[in-house]
C-alpha cells in the first residue's frame, strides 16, 4: 500500500506506505527467516534508516532477521534501556 504526492515537476511520486516481504522457515534448529521494506526503518528523512533497504527491495534481496541473541548482538548499531 502506498500514498502519493504530486512532485513539483508534476509527476506523481510515493510519499509514504508500506512494502514489506518476509520469508520464514522453521526447522529443529530453530526458525531462518529473511526481510526487506520497501524503504527503510525510519520516516525520518536525514536518518541513514530512511531508505536504507530501497535498492535491496528493488533488486529482489533479503536480509537476515535476527532470531537469537548472538544473531541480535552482531546486528546492534546502539543500545539503552529506556527510562534508565
Amino acid at each position: 500500500m502506498f500514498w502519493f504526492a504530486d512532485a513539483p515537476d508534476g509527476k506523481r511520486v510515493v510519499s509514504g506506505g508500506d512494502g514489506w516481504v518476509l520469508a520464514v522457515e522453521f526447522d529443529k534448529d530453530g526458525p531462518r527467516a529473511y526481510s526487506v521494506l520497501a524503504y527503510g526503518e525510519s520516516n525520518l528523512p536525514d536518518s541513514p534508516h530512511h531508505t536504507d533497504q530501497t535498492a535491496m527491495f528493488v533488486n529482489g534481496q533479503l536480509k537476515p532477521v535476527a532470531f537469537t541473541e548472538a544473531d541480535i548482538a552482531a546486528q546492534l548499531v546502539a543500545k539503552y534501556r529506556p527510562g534508565g
